[in-house]
């Protein structure tokens, strides 16, 4: 007997890549709109993909997210919606938080039960197609018993989705060091509050501090540990420019050389 694969899958069309949508696409469009596929299956966000995390998926070029969602006037394959990004017919084609959910229930209640009624075949029904709603119904539960230990017996699931806040709070933090260091002070700060606030509070720390030298910002993982969420941000004065340099001519607030361009802060 065949060893069952217990992982997670997305599905593709077989004429995926001759969609006109699809063909008409960036080879780096397209393996971003496969990405946000598998990521959004991945953590079961049923297509809903924050535009931080888009951006990232994105390899953080605004041009591709700019391709796809404009490579149909009608229905274009990613469509922005208030600050997140939505994959069209998402649940058309994959598997959604909902149908995994009503599975478990099912599972559960035929365990209630003292296991799996037994089919009751109606003569005249094809053996093909019994089989075939067979290896579907036990595919579809192949698939929850995996979810079920993903949720239930680790927490590799929570583990992934923490490293994608922490990537989108780093994107933000305008001092990039200590990366692993900081990772452990942000799940220790996620167990006292949430990742929104988390994102928040890091943007007003950088607008409060706009030109300063970043030798004299918080290291991130101080800034975690300090709980700085919690401080009321004053924002200060931008340095002055150094001796014989002027300002940055994309973003006046900064002297040159700019901080910001380095970042990539010249994209947007």
């Amino acid at each position: 007997m065949a060893r069952r694969d217990n992982r997670l899958y997305a599905q593709l069309t077989l004429d995926y890549l001759d969609s006109h949508k699809i063909a008409i696409l960036s080879d780096s469009a397209i393996v971003a709109h496969i990405r946000m596929i598998l990521w959004s299956r991945r953590l079961m966000t049923d297509g809903r993909i924050p535009e931080k995390m888009a951006l990232l998926l994105a390899k953080k070029r605004p041009k591709i997210l700019a391709e796809l969602t404009s490579n149909d006037v009608e229905q274009p394959s990613l469509v922005k919606v208030g600050t997140d990004y939505i994959l069209h017919d998402f649940a058309e084609h994959q598997t959604t938080r909902a149908d995994i959910e009503h599975q478990t229930l099912i599972n559960t209640e035929n365990g209630k039960r003292g296991g799996r009624p037994k089919a009751n075949r109606n003569e005249t029904e094809p053996v093909s197609e019994t089989k075939a709603k067979e290896s579907q119904r036990q595919s579809t539960e192949s698939e929850t018993d995996t979810h079920s230990k993903d949720h239930v017996q680790n927490e590799s699931a929570r583990n992934r989705v923490l490293l994608d806040e922490f990537a989108s709070w780093w994107l933000l933090y305008p001092r990039k060091q200590g990366k692993a260091d900081a990772y452990k002070a942000y799940k220790a700060a996620r167990k006292l509050v949430d990742a929104k606030t988390l994102e928040k509070a890091v943007s007003a720390y950088l607008l409060a501090n706009v030109g300063q030298d970043k030798n004299y910002l918080k290291m991130p993982a101080g800034w975690l540990r300090g709980e700085r969420w919690e401080d009321d941000q004053i924002a200060s004065v931008p340095l002055p420019p150094r001796a014989g340099l002027g300002m940055c001519v994309l973003h006046p607030e900064y002297p040159e050389p700019c901080d910001k361009c380095a970042r990539g802060g010249n994209e947007f």
